[in-house]
């Protein structure tokens, strides 16, 4: 199987306490940790889930474009989103 690379920004980081919170405002998804390294991991699940959902409906490449984020099908399969 193949890849589909999506290419995803960190919009922003927001710190309370000891959580702390990444953004990806292109899709309106966040992750969360208790480091900035963390808080990407977690996001790079959440917009894996979120495009797998995408995909399942058959609208992924639709909603990529709309949202205005960089992506590029290599084969059929997703794996995990790149920051950029």
């Amino acid at each position: 199987m193949g890849v589909l690379q999506v290419n995803i920004r960190v919009s922003r980081y927001e710190e309370e306490g000891s959580q702390v919170t990444a953004f990806c405002d292109e899709l309106g998804l966040a992750g969360f940790g208790h480091s900035r390294e963390g808080a990407e991991r977690n996001l790079k699940k959440v917009v894996l889930s979120f495009c797998r959902s995408l995909k399942r409906q058959g609208i992924l490449g639709s909603a990529l474009d709309v949202a205005g984020v960089s992506w590029k099908e290599v084969d059929d399969n997703l794996s995990g989103p790149i920051f950029v």
